[in-house]
């Protein structure tokens, strides 16, 4: 069209300055100036048989997908943080269209796997439907998501040669045309839900049930270690030299004088305890003062002043477990009286989670 249109511009300017015969233009540019001899261009289109319910036709395709957010930009692939006791929101995107017609694409779905073996069972976790998104919108999350490298795009040969510029410049005029649609849904992770590489599934249907090829790849739920406590000291009170003297825990939360912890990330733990002498100092260079620690009903561990010493047992995700302390003091460096000190409590990530490093 744009060939014709400078054509007829041409014919117009020189047969501003000729008027006379000596125009010379092709057969038919002279009279389509003069209006009585319009452009005449050939249509074509494939009308199909009675439908009698899928099968016909080409399936929709998916040409691209990606997950929100991305908490980690400077890691590759999709990298989703839980909130600790709390629920994260992920909001699952793709780009559709349909060679009959982006309006004869009739359902879209995202299936959600859990991670495999050994940390889950890798099984589905849920299925969700999507659905279109405003079109202004829908460019705007696009682009934004292509910047920051997050675009899945399909895994046949529809993009085979093309460069990255090439790609994004396609989908961004098919978006801009309407010829194309973006169709989102948001869907949960709780932190009792294990950390590690979920399978994300994307498959579209058009008005036949035709389905389209699936679109794939995973998104790393990050290990993160965290844990809650009701208490915010341990109080030995009297104690009797040279004998151990132990606080003990119990599984309720909310009873400070009774340590209770609870899983709150999305991984299982181990537990790292840290603690000074409480004053208590050294004779012959050895401290006057040794601590153990327990969870839940295990072995105890015991440890000197300023060693990190690690708990036997693990406390899985969601779950509440006591936790029990002694104290064997076998000398006072300052006499009788009342000491203080203070103890650190760490949760590390405990298992494989065969994605990216586990937060702290």
């Amino acid at each position: 069209m744009r060939k014709i249109l400078a054509m007829l511009i041409v014919a117009i300017m020189v047969a501003t300055a000729l008027p006379a015969m000596a125009v010379g233009l092709p057969t038919g540019y002279t009279d389509y100036y003069h209006g009585e001899n319009p452009i005449t261009v050939d249509t074509t289109v494939t009308v199909p048989g009675p439908s009698g319910g899928g099968g016909s036709g080409n399936p929709p395709i998916i040409k691209c997908k990606w997950e929100t957010p991305d908490d980690d930009l400077f890691t590759t692939g999709i990298q989703i943080f839980p909130v600790l006791d709390g629920v994260k929101e992920v909001t699952y995107w793709a780009i559709v269209t349909d060679p009959e017609g982006v309006d004869t694409v009739a359902d879209v779905y995202v299936d959600v796997y859990n991670p495999a073996s050994p940390v889950g069972d890798g099984q589905l976790k849920y299925e969700l439907e999507l659905h279109k998104v405003n079109h202004d919108t829908g460019i705007s999350k696009f682009l934004s998501a292509w910047d920051n490298d997050c675009i899945v795009t399909t895994n046949d040969n529809y993009f085979n040669g093309m460069s990255r510029e090439e790609i994004k410049a396609e989908i961004w005029h098919e978006l801009n045309e309407s010829t194309a649609y973006v169709y989102k849904v948001t869907g949960e992770l709780t932190y009792c839900q294990v950390a590690g590489n979920y399978r994300v599934s994307y498959i579209a249907y058009d008005i036949k049930d035709n389905p389209s090829a699936r679109l794939e790849n995973h998104f790393c739920y990050v290990p993160t270690a965290g844990i809650e406590i009701d208490f915010t000291s341990v109080d030995y009170e009297t104690v009797d030299l040279h004998y151990w003297k132990v606080v003990s825990g119990d599984y309720k939360m909310d009873t400070p004088l009774k340590p209770t912890v609870r899983g709150i990330g999305n991984t299982n733990v181990k537990l790292k305890v840290y603690q000074d002498d409480m004053g208590l100092g050294t004779t012959g260079g050895n401290y006057n003062v040794k601590y153990k620690a327990r969870m839940d009903e295990g072995t105890y561990v015991e440890y000197d002043p300023y060693e990190e010493a690690t708990l036997n047992e693990v406390l899985p995700r969601c779950t509440v477990e006591k936790l029990d302390f002694g104290i064997l003091v076998d000398k006072a460096y300052g006499g009788a009286g009342t000491y203080t000190g203070s103890m650190t409590i760490t949760p590390i990530v405990e298992g494989n989670y065969g994605c990216c490093q586990p937060q702290p």
